[in-house]
């Protein structure tokens, strides 16, 4: 997510990548990293990666606080398993209601957004492409990577530019398709109640 989908994107601290994953972290999971390979820039593998780091979340927060859900699994992913762990000693196992730093309170519901893009993308944009979950409409071979370096369209940045100034201004669209994929980008609804895992 902080990558804004490019994978080349680094981070201040050396996160890099299109899921901004560290360098000692990638040679854990056997990616190469040096002067003339970053694996983390490889859209296939640096996703491979993030969901084994994500179930490797899950995993350790099972054993290390006694009780998880996925939402908590990628809030650690973010804010890192430790922190994680303390927030649900002093305030339980809910993500929805815990009160994390700005960054980790989001991160699960941009998550859920761009699941929701990829799942319905003809709801958000049409230019979007075909939903990726379903066997019938998906890709047929493995992309190359070269098609998976992500260049954002100015159009789509503008218009969701657009959306973000009008829910600033409390001016938001009535459609409720529309609206219920703002308010989970924007961390502002009751996700909680979607049947989304």
């Amino acid at each position: 997510m902080e990558s804004g989908f490019l994978t080349k994107a680094e981070s201040g601290v050396g996160a890099r990548g299109i899921w901004q994953i560290m360098p000692a972290t990638a040679r854990g999971y056997g990616m190469q990293v040096s002067d003339n390979v970053d694996e983390r820039e490889n859209f296939d593998k640096a996703t491979r990666v993030a969901c084994q780091l994500i179930r490797d979340n899950y995993t350790g927060l099972r054993k290390l606080a006694g009780s998880v859900n996925w939402p908590l699994a990628i809030a650690a992913y973010n804010f890192g398993i430790g922190n994680i762990v303390n927030a649900m000693k002093a305030q339980g196992n809910n993500y929805f209601t815990m009160k994390l730093n700005p960054e980790t309170g989001l991160y699960v519901y941009k998550i859920i957004a761009v699941k929701e893009l990829f799942e319905y993308p003809e709801l958000y944009n049409s230019k979007f492409g075909y939903n990726v979950f379903s066997a019938a409409t998906g890709p047929r071979t493995k992309p190359k990577q070269a098609d998976l370096d992500v260049v954002n369209d100015p159009d789509i940045l503008g218009a969701i530019e657009k959306e973000l100034e009008k829910t600033k201004t409390g001016k938001r669209r009535k459609s409720k398709k529309n609206n219920i994929y703002w308010h989970m980008l924007t961390g502002r609804s009751k996700i909680s109640r979607m049947a989304i895992w």
